[in-house]
């Protein structure tokens, strides 16, 4: 679960960043 939420986090900060 831990590397999920870490890909979760770095998905959304990727996200984040193209935004």
């Amino acid at each position: 679960k831990f590397f999920v939420v870490l890909f979760e986090t770095l998905k959304s900060s990727e996200m984040n960043y193209a935004s």
